[in-house]
């Protein structure tokens, strides 16, 4: 219970003793330097020692400016009572000093920002008018200072404390307040060269005698100092203006440098005003110079932070994106579904009908007469009728097929050795009944063989399909089938002179469910030229259209009479594409059937 506060008492004692004996070092080594009437100096370490050792330590040290003041005062020859009073008015300016920069919010003793730098200039300005003042009344009562020179000797007085305050005061302050941080590679060697120059300008300024220096300007010290506060931050602009103090200072007691005069008070007084100015400028500008620095950080940092939201933002909204396009596949595929069972049921039941209509007339037939056998014309007409009906039903299964297995990529293709005339003159041929019945005449120019390698089943498929469409929208007018073929390329060619299809609507007559007439004036599942275009596809060819409304529709069909090389690649992407297609437009156009 004892050990603590004998060892408080102890650390107490030793940093009085310690603040004592540095206080009277520093006052002596001041007035050394022609203090006017002995005790008023222009160089005055003691006071920047006596404010930083407040502001780090606290005022408990008061105590040890007091008595340090005293004894050094007491030493050079003043009286008690004006040795008192002269270390009256030095504490007292520690004291103030320090409560008015305590009194500033945030005030940082590393005086990093330019508010912190500019309240210790105005610190080191107000608080030395105490003691100068308090210390040449003290003078001027003990009969030291008359009258006729109490200016001089305030003036002297406030100016050599400024000058401790603003150069030694902020070298203690900054390197007591952080850790040092250790210079690494280049910075030492930068540092080392910056000693190196300020010394060298220094000895060159104010090491030789007016009558034979070199150089005799004093601001050619100014550029090192900006080196060093650019560089180095305030820690360099301080340490830089502390060691040009104390080489100017020397120099000039010396006789050296361009501020030399009749007297070395004299000398001082004008040197005093240059190192205050170059002082508090560059206790600024090392502040200012680490408040851009850390603006630069923050910013670095606050850019990193928001590059960091922005891409957390941009992967949260790819994932929803994600997600979205998603649920908007799954309701296209629902509402695809949906128009395929709306239009399958309806086309579906169509020929359906027809079939059970024809076999309730003739069972009512052989029911009313069963004991006569019923017209033989009139048993083959509703054969013929019933064996057209299950075509077209066939066919549409065959469409729905050929989707699902186009769009899974089963679609296969069996090659051989086929005519394209011939296949052209066999659907003609079986589409005579169809084309009488839309009152169309089909002529066909297809005189030569034009073989090639392909698949003779999806080949019929192809011009079956063109030739459908053309019956169903040239109704009436005549149609016209073209086959030629030149050294690699086999083209078929049909064309109608129906209604046409208008510009805008070309690029969607190939899609799934897409039909130009909606209801019964367009039968069928809209898949017949989508089909027409993904086996063309697979057979390494392509399709055009050409078309003009009112007067008809031309299909421009362009197959390689041997398949390419990388057909299955080709199969296998074309699966993936379609895989990726969505259908909103043919949903909508189902809805609008």
């Amino acid at each position: 219970m004892t050990i603590e506060p004998m060892r408080g008492r102890l650390r107490l004692f030793l940093e009085l003793a310690g603040l004592t004996a540095a206080y009277v070092v520093a006052a002596k080594l001041g007035l050394m330097m022609d203090a006017v009437a002995g005790f008023a100096t222009l160089v005055w370490p003691a006071s920047g020692l006596s404010l930083a050792a407040l502001l780090l330590f606290g005022n408990r040290l008061w105590p040890a400016i007091a008595l340090g003041a005293f004894l050094s005062n007491l030493w050079t020859g003043a009286p008690p009572l004006v040795a008192m009073g002269i270390a009256l008015g030095n504490t007292l300016e520690a004291l103030a000093g320090t409560a008015a920069i305590r009194y500033l919010p945030g005030f940082s003793p590393a005086c990093e920002r330019v508010r912190d730098a500019l309240a210790l200039v105005f610190v080191a300005l107000s608080s030395t008018t105490v003691s100068a003042t308090l210390g040449v009344l003290s003078l001027t009562a003990g009969g030291i200072v008359d009258a006729e020179s109490f200016a001089e000797t305030w003036r002297a007085w406030w100016i050599g404390d400024t000058i401790g305050d603003l150069v030694v005061a902020p070298l203690l302050l900054v390197w007591a307040s952080k850790p040092v941080a250790g210079l690494r590679g280049a910075g030492r060697v930068e540092a080392a060269l910056l000693a190196a120059a300020l010394v060298g300008m220094g000895l060159f300024i104010f090491g030789t005698h007016a009558s034979s220096r070199i150089v005799g300007q004093a601001y050619f010290l100014c550029p090192l100092l900006i080196w060093a506060a650019l560089r180095f931050g305030q820690r360099g602009a301080i340490s830089a203006t502390f060691v040009a103090s104390v080489i100017s200072i020397t120099g000039t007691a010396l006789g050296g440098g361009p501020f030399v005069a009749g007297t070395l008070h004299q000398s001082l007084l004008m040197l005093q005003l240059f190192m205050a100015i170059t002082a508090a400028t560059f206790l600024v500008l090392g502040a200012s110079v680490l408040e851009r620095r850390k603006a630069v950080r923050d910013l670095r940092v606050s850019q990193e932070g928001l590059e960091t939201r922005v891409e957390e933002g941009t992967m949260a909204l790819n994932r929803a994106n994600e997600r979205l396009c998603l649920l908007k596949q799954l309701e296209e595929a629902v509402n695809a579904r949906d128009a395929l069972i709306s239009i399958a049921s309806h086309e579906l039941r169509t020929p359906l009908a027809a079939m059970q209509l024809h076999l309730d007339l003739m069972t009512r037939a052989i029911l009313k007469h069963p004991e006569q056998e019923s017209a033989p014309d009139r048993m083959m007409a509703k054969l013929v009728t019933f064996e057209r009906q299950i075509g077209r039903l066939s066919r549409l299964i065959d469409h729905l097929l050929d989707v699902s297995r186009i769009t899974a990529g089963r679609l296969e293709l069996a090659l051989e050795e086929v005519d394209l005339t011939a296949v052209a003159h066999d659907v003609a041929d079986r589409f005579d009944e169809v084309v009488r019945r839309a009152e169309c005449v089909v002529t066909l120019r297809a005189e030569v063989p034009v073989v090639g390698s392909w698949d003779r089943l999806r080949v019929e498929q192809i011009i079956t399909n063109l030739l459908s469409n053309a019956a169903k929208y040239g109704s009436g007018r005549p149609i016209d089938i073209e086959v030629d073929g030149d050294g690699d390329t086999a083209r078929l060619v049909v064309r109608d002179h129906g209604i046409g299809i208008p510009a805008e609507d070309l690029a969607r007559i190939f899609e799934r469910f897409e039909r130009l007439l909606a209801g019964r004036d367009a039968p069928g599942f809209g898949l017949g030229l989508w089909i027409v275009r993904q086996v063309v596809d697979g057979l390494g060819g392509q399709i055009r259209v050409t078309s003009e409304v009112g007067a008809g529709t031309t299909f421009i069909v362009e197959l390689p009479r041997r398949p390419p090389v990388d057909r299955p690649a080709r199969a296998t992407e074309l699966a993936a594409n379609l895989k990726r297609q969505s259908q909103p437009r043919a949903f909508e156009l189902a809805r609008k059937n």
